[in-house]
């Protein structure tokens, strides 16, 4: 039985057994990326501990009609009493004096057998633990990360997505804690104008980077031209950071006059972090979310994961006969959303329309084989130009395209929607063949 995993172990161990975001890290570990010291314990001593505890029946007893939120209070509850098995506890002890970090402040992460993946990144569903010191404190915030898999949040985003609810398999990362003067989250593509192509966007407040994942800090925007590395800011008003507490924790601290309204990064660091980002999406090959820091002027990257919510590149390389194969209409939906549109707002308008219409197709007949391979369609039947909400009537188009009747239903949409200018049977056919 394998309880934890290091950096030198096989990619096909992490995989296997450390969950996404370890896999992640053991990556940009392998790649010599600057991640702090870390380690991890595996899905492997997760499972130890449910059977040493008995657990098994009750985690295997999931169902979709289950109360979420009183389920995950009695997961939080008996979790917390249970035993960490002799064996981990021991193993824990030795990896933590083996990779220096006993005396160290470490950061507990979940690590969850599907997140951080291209198709699930289960942001912000799991618990961390910061600044933890002492194997009793680690090994509390050790299953209350274990339990984090079972909240009510995170099993009503497995439900959503048609994930199991009862062979969830949880591993944690225990990292070495920067003491940062500044840190951030970079994306390197665009998240909020999925259609930009040309920037990355970089985050950063001063202190610690939990002031900025919370939202309870204002932090520095930072657009940058990808391939040129040209700035452009807009700086927030920093009244305070978020910064260790002697007595544990974090605290708020006013930040000095002078530094409140200065960047809270150089140009050379801003050209360090994305060209750092820009890296990261070359060795994953996708679009990247990444967590980094400053600590006396040492950049640290934390992690990484894909950026889920873009369209995919066939979405933008796809042409008509020669010409861009994209068409905006906003007739209809204008009705609806009328006005600037919040990233949030349009985020679930669009996983509303992608599940409405898996569902209508599902309830004609449409086969599960071709719904899926048209997942790409149905995740971007909307888009998010400038704050405005559009169809993308290329992908509406292609829709009614796999219905019976394809001619009259076109038509009948075209009414419905209100579109002024109509489809040519030329363009028709050319749709037709759109992989």
């Amino acid at each position: 039985m394998k309880l934890t995993l290091g950096t030198s172990d096989s990619m096909e161990s992490f995989k296997q057994l450390g969950g996404g975001k370890a896999a992640n890290l053991a990556r940009l570990s392998q790649a010599g990326f600057p991640v702090p010291e870390w380690f991890c314990i595996t899905t492997e001593a997760f499972q130890l501990f449910i059977s040493e505890n008995q657990l098994s029946p009750m985690l295997s007893e999931i169902t979709p009609s289950h109360n979420f939120n009183l389920f995950s209070n009695q997961i939080n509850e008996l979790f917390l009493k249970a035993t960490i098995p002799i064996q981990l506890e021991r193993v824990i002890a030795e990896t933590l004096q083996f990779n220096g970090l006993l005396d160290s402040l470490l950061a507990i992460r979940s690590s969850g057998s599907e997140e951080d993946s291209a198709a699930h990144s289960f942001a912000g569903l799991f618990s961390s633990f910061l600044f933890q010191n002492g194997i009793p404190a680690l090994l509390r915030s050790i299953k209350l990360c274990w339990a984090s898999g079972f909240s009510e949040r995170a099993m009503l985003y497995r439900k959503e997505r048609g994930l199991s609810l009862s062979h969830i398999k949880t591993a944690i990362v225990i990292q070495k804690m920067v003491h940062s003067e500044i840190a951030g989250v970079t994306f390197s593509r665009n998240p909020i104008h999925p259609l930009d192509r040309d920037h990355l966007i970089i985050n950063s407040v001063l202190g610690q980077g939990e002031g900025l994942v919370s939202g309870e800090l204002d932090s520095d925007l930072f657009q940058v031209i990808r391939d040129k590395l040209k700035i452009q800011s807009t700086l927030a008003n920093k009244t305070n950071s978020l910064i260790q507490s002697p007595q544990g924790g974090l605290i708020q601290v006013p930040v000095s006059s002078d530094l409140s309204l200065q960047p809270s990064l150089t140009n050379e660091q801003i050209q360090e972090v994305a060209q750092q980002c820009l890296n990261v999406e070359k060795l994953f090959g996708v679009p990247q979310d990444c967590e980094w820091a400053y600590e006396n002027k040492k950049f640290f990257l934390l992690q990484a994961r894909p950026i889920t919510n873009l369209p995919p590149d066939s979405f933008f390389d796809s042409t008509i006969n020669g010409t861009h194969s994209i068409l905006w209409d906003n007739s209809n939906i204008i009705e609806s959303y009328n006005g600037v549109t919040s990233p949030l707002t349009f985020s679930f308008a669009s996983a509303a329309y992608r599940q409405v219409y898996i569902q209508f197709c599902e309830i004609i007949g449409v086969s599960q084989s071709e719904i899926k391979d048209k997942e790409d369609m149905f995740r971007n039947m909307l888009g998010n130009i400038r704050g405005r909400i559009y169809y993308n009537l290329i992908n509406w188009y292609k829709l009614v395209m796999m219905l019976p009747g394809a001619e009259n239903n076109k038509d009948f949409m075209e009414t419905m929607m209100g579109v002024k200018e109509k489809i040519n049977p030329e363009l028709t056919q050319i749709i037709k063949e759109i992989k």
